[in-house]
């Protein structure tokens, strides 16, 4: 317990130094599905359309009553999978996760498990 406040300055410390090149993420080709909730905080709205603004095939999808404790894959496994299967996503048949060679951002390549 004693540690635990250094801890916390050092995670705080680490999350205000880091730095997000928007430019790696607007290199990212493939789609981007993002669900929210419609009860969660303001925040994960504003999330959204920052990353609507990043990605260039964006998809954000609403899910009524749920929250970033009630996540829509918790909620909602068979719609969010649904989603994923759509043609262009993860998981549907359009799509071709190559086309993101260096994601994610300083990771050099997709995993092999992604492709």
């Amino acid at each position: 317990m004693k540690k635990r406040p250094a801890g916390i300055r050092a995670f705080i410390a680490a999350a205000e130094s880091h730095h997000v090149d928007t430019e790696a993420y607007r290199a990212f080709h493939a789609s981007v599905y993002y669900s929210y909730g419609t009860r969660s905080h303001p925040r994960w709205g504003a999330m959204k359309d920052r990353l609507a603004s990043l990605f260039e095939d964006f998809t954000a999808e609403p899910y009524d009553g749920l929250h970033h404790l009630n996540t829509s894959h918790q909620a909602e496994p068979e719609r969010v999978a649904a989603a994923l299967k759509r043609p262009g996503h993860l998981l549907g048949e359009a799509c071709d996760p190559p086309h993101a060679p260096n994601w994610p951002p300083g990771r050099g390549s997709m995993p092999s498990g992604a492709r």
